[in-house]
């Protein structure tokens, strides 16, 4: 038995119900050991973040507007890859859920979760739509990107009847590729890396080189959740891996408590947006200045040429401002941090890594208001100090200027506060008048 404290909430990996079977009592053990390692990622690192900008999610089930489906199709039509996922009810083989997400030219992409229990019947008009979309997702000249084999991701869906098997769209496995690119990018910790210039790994013990149970099985059959905490340096939630995924999430249908729908939904779409999120660095075998450097707007697009925002690429001089902690142990043995020893151009990668974690988080909270064409950033600036709306960060987004916050309740406070009209024409030229 393990000597560990394991949190209430959770199963602790030792202490299956004796009341199993062996191989009940197998994957119960394998369920409670994934719980609690996405327990200590959540203390250690930060979470995985795409602003909501980037993206819009569709339910897809039988109360699906047509006029919807036509867009959805005209959307697919357009793309050339996608990224997909499914989930499954109690048993691998009961898949209950599919998820796409659209890799377009130009954001925002879209997220389709398409509930296989709630499916229209099969002579209406739009289950055909749905039909169409998957020969669509399907088609030769289309390529699918997924974590595993695809083919074992789809075949337990075919009696749905909205595909069959074999799919002719390219198939690319995104854990052999990360199994090939961490070949070539090795890892390395503070104590085994060769000198101050290489990348150190910030993900769990196991990337380590110099951890002797590291061999290529492992990595070859490595979890989605680990190889985006190797290569972004951030958690992403596995929490909700097991689930009734059979019952409706869309909600304006759902019998689901919101807070426990709002996590399902988080997780299906976070499963293949990350997927999109790390495609190009794996199969084009970048380093890790290529992805650090890389806004996330390219990362999503299937266009290299994307104008790329500035706000996204620009980080401040004090944000790039290194810092650390002495205790009075560590100035008695030597003088300065790990930071200090390190050279300039290991300091320079390190505050990439740390800027881009803070870049993936700017746009968490956010309020998005109308502008009129004559207002500046400035004045937008001046009159948001003069109401004391304490925002941390805008940006342009066509008409409308995004003002991001810190927190949760300042939003919902400053929603309430602000009003929608704020930097409209008649707001314009009255605060023009008093100037």
């Amino acid at each position: 038995m393990s000597l560990r404290s394991i949190p209430s909430h959770l199963r602790n990996p030792d202490e299956p119900p004796p009341s199993l079977s062996a191989k009940a009592a197998t994957r119960w053990k394998r369920n409670a050991k994934k719980a609690l390692q996405n327990y200590d990622y959540q203390q250690q690192f930060i979470l995985f973040y795409v602003p909501s900008l980037c993206y819009k999610i569709y339910h897809i089930h039988r109360f699906t507007d047509l006029n919807v489906m036509d867009n959805i199709i005209i959307h697919f039509q357009t793309c050339s890859s996608f990224s997909v996922d499914t989930e499954s009810f109690q048993h691998t083989s009961n898949i209950a859920l599919i998820q796409i997400h659209s890799i377009p030219k130009e954001l925002p992409a879209l997220v389709l979760l398409i509930q296989l229990h709630h499916l229209p019947i099969q002579s209406s008009i739009l289950f055909q739509k749905m039909k169409l979309l998957f020969d669509i997702l399907c088609d030769k000249n289309k390529t699918i990107y997924s974590w595993g084999e695809l083919v074992n991701e789809f075949k337990h869906a075919t009696s749905f009847s909205l595909f069959s098997l074999p799919i002719p769209a390219k198939q690319i496995n995104l854990q052999n590729e990360f199994f090939m690119w961490y070949k070539e990018v090795p890892p390395h910790c503070e104590v085994c890396r060769p000198n101050d210039d290489v990348y150190v790994t910030t993900g769990p013990s196991m990337f380590c080189k110099c951890n002797q149970s590291i061999n290529n099985d492992s990595i070859r059959t490595c979890s989605l959740q680990n190889a985006i905490l190797y290569t972004t340096g951030c958690f992403l939630d596995k929490s909700q891996t097991e689930n009734t995924w059979s019952s409706m999430l869309d909600p304006d249908y759902t019998t689901l408590d919101s807070e426990k729908l709002d996590k399902m939904i988080h997780y299906a779409s976070y499963d293949c947006i990350s997927l999109t999120y790390i495609r190009l660095p794996l199969t084009q075998r970048w380093t890790f200045l290529q992805l650090e450097k890389t806004p996330i707007y390219v990362l999503l697009t299937d266009s290299r040429s994307i104008l790329v925002d500035p706000d996204l690429d620009y980080i401040s001089d004090a944000e790039c401002s290194p810092s650390f902690t002495l205790t009075l142990h560590d100035y008695k043995q030597r003088k300065g941090g790990a930071h200090s020893r390190r050279s300039i151009a290991a300091r320079r990668q390190r505050n990439v890594i740390r800027n881009r974690r803070r870049r993936l988080g700017r746009y968490r909270c956010q309020l998005i208001r109308y502008v009129y064409r004559r207002f500046s950033m400035k004045q937008i600036k001046e009159i948001l100090h003069q109401l004391q709306i304490r925002f941390i960060h805008t940006k342009w987004e066509g008409n409308n200027v995004i003002i991001a916050l810190k927190t949760q309740h300042l939003r919902e406070q400053y929603q309430r506060q602000l009003p929608i009209d704020i930097f409209d024409k008649n707001n314009y030229y009255s605060q023009h008048r008093r100037t």
